[in-house]
Order: structure tokens, then sequence, then C-alpha cells
């Protein structure tokens, strides 16, 4: 009688940290592609005055040409090799090491960003693909986190209740600046705006951290069974247009 109760219990526990996981990765994703745009319009400004101003951190011409695709060029790595280290490692180490990269890449944008103009866009263009390749990793991961011990439709179901919070994640961006500019238009404003908008990247993260990290469900990696079936499956061309259309 207690076996089975237990066992009834650990299922749904199982399942709510698996949507949790999901809906905060997707949040994490859209935030963290959203704020660098705001953060990047914050520091072409001059404490808070934009137009015909000498710009605060003024952007180097190199930058313009990667500041928007750093995070997705990232992004796409992450896509095709974080899927894979899930299978090898199971999807609760690999949601760990993808997400430890989000909140590396958006501390580092923040509070390593220092010195001349060019070294602080240097530092965040760096810490951005870094912070990419973990935020690509959630995609595949985040999907396969919400899927485990479900059926077919409750994984279908609970996929696409993770990817509505994306939009949350992209508003908040919007909102924090909002709070930001009411700041005290002092020197430094700008430095705090920008950093604060970066930084808070890493605490959506660290919450799709901590809750794959509290998970207890069974995730062993993929056997020599599995490999072999893997390999099988990849020698037929076919399946690689599925592979592209699901990055990985």
């Amino acid at each position: 009688m207690s076996s089975d109760s237990e066992s009834e219990s650990s299922v749904p526990t199982a399942s709510r940290w698996g949507v949790l996981v999901s809906a905060t990765s997707n949040f994490s994703i859209q935030y963290n592609y959203t704020c660098a745009s705001i953060a990047t319009a914050v520091m072409l400004s001059h404490s808070d005055a934009t137009g015909n101003v000498t710009a605060d951190y003024p952007e180097p011409v190199w930058v313009k040409d990667v500041q928007l695709a750093v995070v997705f060029v990232g992004s796409v790595v992450g896509m095709l090799s974080m899927g894979y280290l899930g299978d090898v490692l199971g999807v609760k180490k690999a949601l760990v090491i993808s997400n430890l990269l989000v909140v590396f890449g958006a501390l580092a944008s923040a509070f390593l960003s220092w010195g001349e103009a060019n070294t602080v866009w240097t530092v965040i263009m760096v810490s951005r693909f870094i912070l990419g390749v973990g935020v690509g990793g959630n995609y595949p991961l985040s999907a396969k986190k919400a899927s485990q011990n479900t059926t077919a439709e409750e994984a279908v179901e609970k996929a696409a209740f993770g990817f509505v919070w994306q939009g949350p994640g992209g508003i908040l961006p919007y909102l924090l600046a909002l709070g930001l500019f009411e700041l005290p238009q002092v020197d430094s404003v700008t430095s705090v705006q920008f950093r604060v908008l970066l930084g808070f990247g890493a605490l959506p993260a660290l919450a799709v951290l901590l809750a794959a990290m509290a998970d207890d469900i069974d995730d062993t990696p993929a056997t020599s069974h599995g490999d072999s079936d893997r390999k099988k499956a990849m020698a037929d061309p076919a399946h690689w247009w599925t592979l592209v259309g699901t990055a990985g």
C-alpha cells in the first residue's frame, strides 16, 4: 500500500519539475535574447539622453556587424551540441552545463566588461556567445525534460506550456528598463542600467539550474544499445532533414 502511494506521488513531483524547467528555460531564452538590444540602446545613450549625443560607450565598427548575430551563432552551436550531450550524459547533467553557461555569460557581460569602450564591447560579445551556447542548448533539453515520464499527448501539452513563457520573458526586459530609466541621471547611470539588464539574465537560468538539480527523476544516459540504434537511424539520409529541422 505504501509503495503504491509513494510511486503515485513521485510521478506528479517529477512532472512538476519538468514543467517548471521547461517554463523557466523558455523564459530565460527570450529574456536573454531581448535584453541585449535594449542594453545596446542604453550604452549608446548619454545619461538617458539619445539622438545627437556622444555615447557613453561608443560602438566600434566591428561590433555593428556582429552584435546581433553573435548570440544566435552561439545558440546554433548550443542547439546542435547540447541535445547530443543530453543523450551522452543525461538531460539533467546537460541542463546543468547549459545553464551554467547562461549564468556565466550573463554575469560576465555585466561585471567583467570594464575599461575602454572597445574592451567593454569585446567582453560583452564574447560573453554573449557563451550565453548563446547555453540558451540554445535549453531549446532541446527543456523540451526533453518536459516530456520525460509522460505520454506523447502530455509531452506536447507541456512543451507548448513551456513555450508560452517566452512571452513574459520577452516583455520583462522592457519593464525592467522602464524602471531603470527612473534612476537619477548621474555620470554612472548608463553603466548601472546596462549591467543590470544583462546581469539579470542570470536569475532565470539559475532557477532552471536549481530546478534541474532538485529533480530526482531517473535520467540514465543513453546505453550502448541506444547508441547503436541512433547510428542506424542516422545512416538513413532521410533522417538528416528531420535533424536539421529540429536543430539537432
